[in-house]
């Protein structure tokens, strides 16, 4: 695969397991830069649907958890946040923190370069 200047394009595809995988991949992920590159996260239109249709499921969810714990949420305030792409409180308790996320990517990639360097040295 090239782009428009016929330089190589690097993609990868991916299967998720599970809902939470898949939602932890494209809020955290999607539009991240790594290594220089820009990550851009496609879900095909049926994933894309079923994940939409669960993050409702799964938003309803802890809506009731915290009526019934008697928190009361200003929804207009919470759609707008939602709206402009910030990640939820009941996002995050599915997805977990995003630091510890990230440095457990940036770990990996130390990793892998410490092997590469040790590998491609004569």
């Amino acid at each position: 695969m090239t782009d428009a200047t016929g330089d190589p394009k690097s993609f990868g595809i991916c299967e998720f397991e599970d809902p939470e995988s898949l939602l932890r991949c494209w809020r955290l992920l999607n539009n991240m830069t790594l290594l220089g590159s820009q990550l851009l996260i496609k879900i095909d239109a049926k994933s894309l649907e079923f994940i939409e249709e669960w993050r409702e499921y799964k938003r309803t969810e802890w809506f009731e958890k915290q009526k019934k714990k008697g928190i009361e949420i200003d929804l207009e305030d919470f759609f707008n946040r939602e709206r402009s792409g910030e990640i939820m409180d009941w996002e995050r308790e599915i997805i977990g923190d995003k630091d510890t996320i990230f440095g457990k990517i940036s770990e990996i990639i130390k990793n892998k370069n410490i092997v590469q360097n040790a590998v491609m040295k004569p």
